[in-house]
């Protein structure tokens, strides 16, 4: 009997750090929250938004000389190949990454800073756009 609910409380604490992946389609915005991911199920790619790794934008309340950044981290992977990392900006370089003729730019990132209380990095919803070029 133990065993069974060291099992069924495993599950249920696994599935609560796997959200339900966002299915997304090609040229048309998505959001999505740290730790879910994205799928483009006809393509085979999968992005997951795994962190904010830098949040310095300027809040709303405040008047700065720049808009300071903010920046998320991202694996994309197609089918079982290896996951490559990315980091994508806000306000500094690179806001777009490429991967396999994608590219994958960072909209926005909310919520914005209204002060300097820090946001909880579960609070954070991003909007992305992918699309795909085709070689010259």
């Amino acid at each position: 009997m133990r065993l069974l609910i060291v099992i069924i409380l495993g599950i249920v604490l696994t599935s609560c750090d796997n959200p339900v992946a966002v299915n997304v389609k090609l040229n048309e915005e998505f959001k999505f929250k740290v730790g879910q991911n994205a799928e483009l199920q006809d393509e085979f790619l999968r992005i997951k938004f795994v962190d904010v790794t830098e949040e310095s934008r300027c809040p709303a309340n405040l008047r700065c000389f720049i808009p300071g950044n903010a920046a998320v981290a991202i694996t994309i992977q197609q089918n079982k190949d290896i996951p490559v990392n990315d980091t994508l900006n806000t306000y500094s370089y690179p806001r777009s990454g490429w991967y396999l003729g994608y590219k994958i730019d960072l909209v926005k990132l909310e919520p914005y800073p209204e002060n300097t209380t820090p946001i909880p990095k579960l609070n954070y919803v991003a909007t992305f756009i992918i699309t795909y070029v085709l070689p010259d």
